[in-house]
């Protein structure tokens, strides 16, 4: 399956920045169960949110969305608002757009003023910066579920 995989992805002219972990999945790892996000889903998020990262729309097109490691990671297939997850939030949470979350309630996303990935706590209404490209995030996530 991952050879048939590695194909489908060179002949759509995909990115090479996961072909790492595209070469891992379906070995054991904790994104094997995620899904790739149809296209015309991406180009909705790009006309939405036109400054979205490559990196993020790479990661969904090329690994997918759902659940990893189980159910300990939950990342969406496209990006909310916190109010969608947490319902009346915080001024200052208009820039966010949410991507994932713990599933214990701590959820992650991007500040849509620079796209740096933040953390919301929604158990004392603040966000703080976890990274600077969504490709850093998303590979430190992948290793401490591992």
């Amino acid at each position: 399956m991952t050879e048939f995989y590695r194909t489908t992805l060179s002949d759509r002219g995909m990115s090479a920045r996961y072909q790492d972990l595209v070469g891992n999945k379906g070995s054991g790892t904790p994104y094997d169960d995620l899904v790739p996000v149809p296209d015309a889903r991406i180009a909705a998020l790009r006309q939405e949110y036109p400054g979205l990262p490559a990196d993020f729309a790479d990661f969904l097109t090329e690994i997918g969305a759902g659940s990893l490691a189980g159910d300990r990671y939950q990342l969406y297939d496209g990006l909310v608002g916190p109010d969608d997850i947490y319902g009346v939030v915080e001024d200052g949470f208009d820039t966010l757009a949410l991507f994932g979350d713990d599933l214990q309630g701590l959820g992650d996303g991007f500040d849509t003023q620079d796209w740096r990935v933040v953390e919301v706590d929604p158990t004392n209404a603040t966000f703080h910066t976890v990274g600077a490209s969504f490709e850093d995030f998303i590979r430190a996530k992948i290793a401490e579920l591992a």
